[in-house]
């Protein structure tokens, strides 16, 4: 018997420094008023490599058949801070990134479909968008 295996797709949205330029992360999360999920402070390694400050909130993995949901989630969640967002980044040279995490089997891919309200709303906060699929091994 078949059954469907049910991809999982969690979406990310991170704010981060133009050239792994330092930040005030406390002042992004006051501004945004949304806690993030995770942040990270600038880092020098000692090999010279250097670990970019970024602030991150996400929505946990799900399980879905479209990537189109999660995404319109994450835009309703920051559509009333577009404009604080778009102030903070033009101001402090701050870049703004969308990630939509699958992880799927890989005969169960999801539908790749973004609507244009999505992506408008990307676009006026002249956001990137990246795509990142992971197989399910289990």
């Amino acid at each position: 018997m078949d059954y469907l295996i049910m991809p999982k797709i969690g979406v990310k949205f991170f704010i981060t420094g133009e050239d792994h330029k330092d930040f005030d992360l406390d002042e992004v999360t006051a501004k945004l008023g949304i806690e993030p999920t995770r942040t990270q402070k600038q880092e020098v390694l000692r090999n010279g490599t250097v670990k970019a400050t970024y602030w991150l909130f996400a929505l946990p993995k799900v399980e879905a058949l479209s990537i189109d949901d999660r995404m319109n989630e994450m835009r309703l969640i920051l559509s009333g801070k577009k404009d604080i967002i778009k102030q903070l980044c033009e101001s402090r040279g701050l870049c703004a990134t969308f990630e939509v995490n699958i992880t799927a089997a890989s005969d169960e891919l999801p539908e790749i479909y973004i609507t244009s309200d999505f992506l408008a709303f990307a676009g006026e906060l002249n956001a990137d968008l990246g795509i990142a699929m992971y197989l399910d091994t289990d």
